[in-house]
């Protein structure tokens, strides 16, 4: 995993921000507080900590008339596993091995409640308490050595035939990510917090354009297979959505959502049903936070406008280097 500044990545406002939309602090709970139109790094605000924050949004113009969400309708949710799967927004909550164990319930719960997908992470849990949410939870099912496992929609302990997940470390090896292919995963989450030197946002950018070369009958296998996007340092809707510019179709949270509801480092105790609420509040207040942002580019729906749409984007100081692997122009460039 990349050696991250917990302090650079979860500021006060960052933290202040997401309990805010929990309903944790502040008196608005389940109301977006949007960001930015892209970035707070220089030349704005804050130290950009990822390639994430030398990312702006490139607003929508004349050409392409901006959205208001509050009057017009936007499409957020996302279609998986070969559309066999829909979600009401780009987002899977993960449970790891943070999440006190009185906990996984209710973020089960909650996830499910929202209409999105919970993905066990990292911790072992009772299956018998979740088993009514199990169309709903992504399971792992098998690891090799090289930290690569399958998963599936579902709790039983055998291979069920669903939709199966493909885990891979951040990666560009053009091996790793066939074998992936050949599992025939319907697919492929991409987990950062694996041990790995590529960032995220370089691999996700890699993932999308190689399922588009890759050809089956003539078809880009792209469309047949997901990418998903996981890290714990993702930190909000504005990297949701540069992630989804970039080619995830969806993206998974998890130190945020534990933020949320104030449950970091063993810290805070609050009632199931309390934290059951703040994280619904939270996703509530992401999926309008996400349609703010996609209504300023111009974006009437995340899944057909948003995934892989790198010209929304442009890169202010990044270098070349990077700003090529991810297709992204430089800002002021038409």
């Amino acid at each position: 995993m990349l050696k991250l500044d917990e302090e650079m990545v979860w500021t006060k406002r960052r933290i202040h921000h997401l309990q805010e939309m929990s309903g944790l602090a502040g008196k608005t709970p389940g109301e977006s507080v949007i960001t930015s139109m892209g970035t707070t790094g220089p030349p704005a605000v804050e130290r950009p900590v990822f390639i994430l924050d030398y990312l702006v949004s490139d607003g929508a113009q004349v050409t392409r008339p901006s959205i208001d969400p509050y009057r017009e309708p936007i499409e957020t949710q996302i279609y998986l596993a070969n559309m066999q799967i829909r979600i009401s927004m780009p987002v899977i909550l993960a449970i790891t091995s943070e999440v006190p164990k009185e906990y996984i319930k209710p973020f089960v719960r909650a996830a499910y409640n929202m209409g999105i997908l919970t993905y066990l992470h990292d911790v072992q849990v009772e299956y018998s308490e979740i088993e009514d949410y199990q169309d709903s939870i992504i399971t792992p099912l098998e690891e090799n050595q090289q930290g690569d496992y399958v998963a599936y929609v579902g709790t039983e302990r055998k291979r069920p035939d669903k939709p199966l997940f493909f885990r891979i470390p951040s990666t560009e090896d053009r091996e790793r990510i066939a074998k992936a292919i050949q599992s025939e995963a319907d697919a492929i989450l991409i987990d950062e917090d694996l041990s790995t030197n590529t960032p995220l946002e370089v691999a996700v950018s890699f993932v999308d354009r190689f399922l588009k070369e890759y050809r089956i009958e003539g078809e880009p296998l792209r469309s047949r297979v997901g990418v998903i996007a996981c890290s714990s340092r993702i930190r909000g809707a504005d990297d949701v959505f540069k992630l989804m510019g970039l080619g995830a179709d969806c993206v998974v949270l998890s130190k945020a959502a534990l933020i949320a509801t104030g449950l970091t480092a063993g810290k805070g105790k609050h009632d199931t049903e309390a934290v059951q609420d703040m994280l619904e509040n939270f996703f509530t207040a992401l999926q309008k936070e996400i349609k703010l942002l996609a209504g300023a580019a111009g974006i009437s729906c995340l899944y057909t406008s948003l995934v892989g749409s790198r010209e929304l984007f442009r890169a202010i100081t990044l270098d070349r280097a990077i700003r090529e692997k991810l297709g992204v122009k430089m800002a002021g460039v038409g």
